[in-house]
């Protein structure tokens, strides 16, 4: 059975035209509430994807289930710190391991304190807030080892 090319046509047009009435009738009841959320989420992409990474990382490699860990945590992060306050302590964070002189500047700085304090505190109400999903892998039964029965039968020998 062939249907008329003004019906295709009019089945293709219909959901577009769905989505975008969607699309229209959200954005004017959601445009007050941009400019606040443009203020609370200032972290760059970047900076965003590098905090992900580096958390798969450290926990286990790359999985769905610290992605989505991962960027709750960020996410976490970026409500409760301003990008510039995160990104100071960051570096901080970072260069306080530096040995000699040069680390020093990072390691005996009062405003260093505060700033990794506040790091920390939010760093670990994010962990809490975003678990990682752990899984444990089932390991498949032994094989048999051909050695152990060669070594029966001259076990049972005469």
């Amino acid at each position: 059975m062939q249907q008329l090319p003004q019906l295709q046509n009019r089945r293709r047009v219909a959901p577009v035209a769905k989505a975008l009435c969607a699309l229209v009738a959200c954005c004017a009841g959601i445009a007050p509430g941009l400019a606040a959320a443009a203020e609370t989420n200032d972290y760059p992409t970047l900076d965003r994807v590098g905090y992900v990474l580096n958390c798969m990382q450290e926990n286990g490699g790359q999985s769905v289930e610290n992605l989505y860990a991962c960027v709750c945590r960020i996410d976490f992060i970026a409500g409760q710190m301003p990008f510039e306050t995160y990104e100071d302590a960051s570096t901080f964070d970072r260069y306080r391991r530096m040995p000699g002189e040069k680390g020093g500047i990072f390691r005996d700085n009062e405003q260093a304190e505060s700033l990794l304090a506040q790091l920390d505190k939010t760093t670990l109400e994010a962990g809490k807030r975003c678990p990682l999903v752990r899984r444990s892998v089932a390991r498949p039964p032994a094989a048999p080892d051909s050695s152990q029965g060669s070594s029966d039968k001259d076990a049972s020998g005469p």
